[in-house]
């Protein structure tokens, strides 16, 4: 500790302390707020900075702003700021990953000839369909399906167009082959089946059906070309 028995002067609370000693006058500063750029415009500070750094005939105080030329366009770019061995290092880690990246790539081989897809016959594939038709016990389902197949052949062998509904290819049907309207539509749009034997005798009609139809086509074709 020193102890000094001069007259001392202090101000700005206590923080600034200035005495003689030895004919040679010292100033003791506590507090390092009044420099700092944030406070350096209050209070008089940037004076108390001025007169403790003024040691010197010329003293610069420095206040940035956005208008300095530090913060314009001619600046150093971020890449030009990173060191000559970190780019040097970072283009060698480009080359590395390009030469893994060929190393590794899929190469084109020879051609490679595989065969095509097996083949398999209609009859095949409705056999199969019905025998998982027979072992679901799906009854109905199945006689969906070989009524739905059976109005689209009779409303090609019709002539009639794809959007006609099942009253017109009934109609047709009726009108072309001399059978019942109310026979055709319960084979095309009847009640649900109970059994198989229902299936086995519907399957049987719509064959029928369908015989009929060509015939009656054939008969008729053969009076046209006749006159």
């Amino acid at each position: 500790m020193y102890v000094s028995d001069d007259p001392i002067e202090s101000c700005y609370e206590g923080n600034l302390l200035v005495f003689e000693h030895d004919d040679t006058q010292i100033v003791v500063f506590g507090s390092s707020d009044p420099l700092v750029n944030d406070n350096v415009g209050d209070e008089g500070n940037a004076a108390l900075s001025m007169w403790l750094l003024g040691q010197h005939d010329n003293l610069t105080w420095y206040f940035p702003s956005w208008n300095d030329p530090a913060f314009g366009d001619e600046g150093s770019t971020i890449i030009e700021l990173v060191p000559a061995g970190w780019r040097f290092g970072a283009i060698q880690l480009v080359i590395a990953a390009i030469l893994i990246a060929v190393w590794r790539a899929r190469r084109l081989g020879p051609l490679v000839t595989e065969p095509l897809p097996v083949i398999v016959r209609g009859a095949e594939t409705t056999e199969g369909r019905a025998r998982l038709y027979q072992r679901s016990g799906d009854t109905n389902h199945a006689a969906a399906t070989l009524r739905a197949a059976a109005s689209r052949r009779i409303r090609h062998k019709l002539h009639l167009p794809s959007a006609a509904d099942i009253d017109v290819i009934v109609t047709e049907a009726a009108r072309l082959t001399g059978l019942r309207v109310d026979a055709i539509r319960t084979l095309l749009d009847g009640q649900p089946l109970t059994d198989d034997g229902a299936l086995i005798t519907l399957a049987r009609e719509l064959d029928d059906l369908e015989c009929a139809i060509d015939d009656a086509t054939t008969t008729r074709s053969n009076e046209i070309n006749e006159h």
